[in-house]
């Protein structure tokens, strides 16, 4: 059960980190006057995002974490990367906006639950 845990602890991290780099990449950008619909802000978000989904694409998160956290919605995240991933030419800019916008922001959060309640099982082990 540990390994589960602990590699359920890197993927979280890694979609943490790109959550993260989202909002960055959207401040910094947004200090340089240049707006989150800019075609090279978006590829770069959306890149962020397929990342994200990434980690739930290909069964990395194992299924017990995706269970215990329900109210993350896994197949929604799984949809958006491949959204992105295979239909990127069909992309909206405004929708990947507010996504990030509206989105982001409680996924951030809940993934530092996450990582928090996964690290204290691992301390708990030993």
């Amino acid at each position: 059960m540990r390994d589960n845990v602990q590699r359920d602890l890197l993927y979280i991290e890694s979609m943490l980190d790109n959550a993260l780099s989202i909002e960055e990449d959207i401040k910094r950008f947004a200090k340089l006057g240049i707006p989150a619909e800019d075609e090279s802000v978006l590829k770069l978000v959306s890149f962020s995002l397929s990342q994200i989904g990434e980690q739930v694409a290909r069964g990395k998160l194992s299924e017990e974490l995706q269970e215990k956290y329900s109210y993350v919605e896994w197949s929604k995240i799984n949809g958006l990367r491949n959204f992105i991933v295979h239909d990127y030419s069909k992309i909206v800019p405004s929708r990947i906006i507010a996504t990030v916008k509206n989105q982001i922001p409680n996924l951030i959060e809940e993934l530092f639950k996450i990582r928090e309640d996964l690290k204290r099982e691992i301390d708990n082990e030993y």
